[in-house]
């Protein structure tokens, strides 16, 4: 899906105007315009806080689409909407933003699975600082 979008890390705030107008050049609707853009990094660091420390944050992938729902089966098609990947890097966060089918789920972790099970490899192999 995003595999061809080039990441901007997220304090390139003019790189990311680019790319958010490029994304919404084609549409009247489903749209994502850089304050919801900002605001919706910031309640992912906000949840992520709460449930890991920031060390255990790289790595992480999430889809974040802010149209995201289920479409009734008698709309003919999946329409678009733009979206955008946030990834945590060693280096900082950074977001790739395209115009791709709506999602379900507004917000959908991509490798949370592996990342748990790292964690808890970790933990088990240090189990004198449980």
């Amino acid at each position: 899906m995003y595999e061809e979008i080039k990441a901007v890390r997220i304090e390139n705030i003019d790189r990311i105007h680019i790319d958010l107008d490029k994304a919404n050049s084609r549409v009247k609707v489903r749209k994502l315009d850089y304050d919801l853009l900002i605001k919706l990094i910031n309640d992912m660091k906000n949840q992520l806080s709460k449930k890991l420390n920031k060390t255990d944050w790289v790595g992480l992938k999430f889809n974040i689409d802010p149209n995201g729902q289920e479409f009734a089966k008698s709309y003919m098609g999946v329409p678009f909407s733009t979206q955008f990947q946030l990834e945590i890097r060693p280096s900082g966060w950074f977001v790739k933003i395209g115009r791709l089918p709506a999602q379900r789920r507004v917000i959908e972790a991509l490798n949370i699975s592996t990342k748990l099970k790292q964690l808890a490899e970790f933990q088990l192999k240090n189990k004198a600082w449980n």
